[in-house]
């Protein structure tokens, strides 16, 4: 072991430098798979647009001014940086905050990763409802105004959690904590879900859930300042996913991320902490009988999760008073789906019939041919076409006055079409299961 930590520093610096680029590539995508593949089909690609657009803001925030506001040397506050290193001005070969083995420009570019893996959790709290522009702008001034402030407490050199000794190794207030408790205040801003859409509730892939899901509880970083020696997870990797549901960011990442934190305090060893033959004088938790590093974690915790969650219920909701920044969609796109409101394309776009797809296959007889077998054809919802037309033409009369009373026309005429089409709407649907022909498709519209 001690050969390795006195081997010379500059073969760690591309190798450093390669897993920094390496961690965004497994972290973010399989964020983006988890949390499509738990939405519903007609929201799903909305989700991965998110994570990849903010996964841009984060980049060029961190170079603007986000570095130097969460590690800037000058500044002695102990809350913020300063502007110093202001667009990664004077970041260079300098030493960096968290080894002088390390210079600071590779140091910046792998804190970097972090921040996008922080924000790429956040996104999740759009789920079904949240417009992705907004989030775009509240990604910006979130990272500002509470990312940076707490990874200058954790991280920085004249950080107040840094100086008072907090074990934070793995981001479990930066990333974890600031990423949930900002999520769960993102969602309370938003609004519940409509219950319409809570019905019958089921992810649309849950192969994407898998997939997601295995790799982020394989690559998940353990150490943002020593990665090599410290190997203390931020959070049980049994809380990185609810496959039932949808993803739960509070419970998964900010309690994952409270609870690693205090195992610091009880599991950390100063001996292994003081491998990399820099941090020497760290005085480790309960297994070096440091007893008030259990309460320097829990006043941690507090803070970061006092701070997170206030201020950015806050910023969102002052976002969502500004015109054309509204955070929810209206129920109308909700009900189409983010997809097809936001973007105007699909993840999976095929029709949906039955779940079980022999319920609406036609009996075979042997006297049959393929060219007898009525072709597939409706919209994204498994709707015929030739009830389309009379869904849309009953919605306009509700809408004149003509239908139920609370004015929803579009949805309920919606709604019966769906279940008209599923039970079989004319007699010869009925009998076989079929969807109608083309033929009687194209005489319907014509007399409608």
């Amino acid at each position: 072991m001690s050969q390795a930590v006195d081997t010379p520093p500059q073969p760690r610096i591309p190798l450093s430098s390669a897993f920094a680029l390496a961690l965004r590539s497994t972290v973010d995508p399989p964020a983006a798979f988890l949390y499509s593949g738990l939405s519903r089909r007609k929201s799903a690609l909305s989700l991965v647009w998110a994570v990849a657009a903010s996964n841009a803001v984060v980049i060029f925030q961190w170079w603007f001014w986000g570095y130097s506001l969460a590690f800037s040397p000058s500044a002695t506050n102990g809350f913020i940086g300063d502007l110093r290193s202001f667009a990664l001005r004077k970041v260079l070969a300098d030493p960096s905050p968290g080894s002088p083995l390390i210079p600071e420009l590779l140091y910046s570019f792998y804190q970097m990763e972090f921040a996008c893996v922080t924000v790429a959790i956040l996104m999740g709290a759009l789920a079904e409802r949240g417009r992705v522009f907004p989030a775009m702008v509240f990604t910006f001034i979130w990272m500002t105004i509470v990312y940076c402030p707490i990874a200058c407490w954790a991280w920085a050199t004249n950080g107040w959690g840094f100086k008072w000794g907090v074990l934070d190794y793995a981001g479990g207030g930066p990333v974890e904590i600031a990423s949930g408790i900002s999520g769960l205040a993102y969602s309370w801003a938003l609004g519940r879900r409509s219950e319409r859409e809570l019905r019958n509730f089921r992810p649309h892939n849950v192969s994407l859930v898998g997939l997601g899901t295995f790799i982020l509880c394989q690559v998940h970083p353990t150490n943002r300042r020593r990665a090599r020696y410290v190997p203390y997870a931020s959070r049980p990797p049994w809380l990185c996913a609810d496959l039932s549901r949808r993803p739960d960011l509070c419970a998964e990442h900010a309690i994952g991320g409270m609870l690693g934190l205090l195992f610091n305090a009880l599991f950390a060893d100063s001996a292994i902490i003081a491998l990399d033959g820099v941090n020497t004088s760290a005085s480790g938790g309960w297994l070096n009988r440091n007893w008030k590093q259990l309460y320097m974690q829990i006043a941690y915790i507090a803070a970061c999760t006092a701070y997170s969650f206030v201020v950015t219920a806050l910023i969102a909701k002052a976002l969502d008073r500004v015109p054309t920044l509204h955070l929810r969609a209206t129920p109308e796109e909700e009900m189409l789906g983010m997809d097809d409101a936001e973007i105007g394309e699909f993840a999976t776009d095929y029709i949906e019939v039955r779940r079980d797809y022999l319920d609406w296959s036609p009996a075979y007889h042997p006297k049959d041919t393929d060219s007898d077998a009525v072709p597939a054809a409706g919209d994204r919802h498994g709707v015929p076409d030739v009830e389309l037309s009379t869904i849309h033409a009953n919605g306009h009369e509700k809408e004149n006055g003509k239908g139920a009373a609370s004015g929803n026309g579009l949805a309920n005429s919606h709604a019966n079409g769906i279940l008209s089409a599923h039970a079989g709407g004319d007699a010869g649907a009925a009998g076989t299961g079929a969807l109608t022909p083309i033929s009687e498709k194209t005489e319907a519209r014509g007399e409608s």
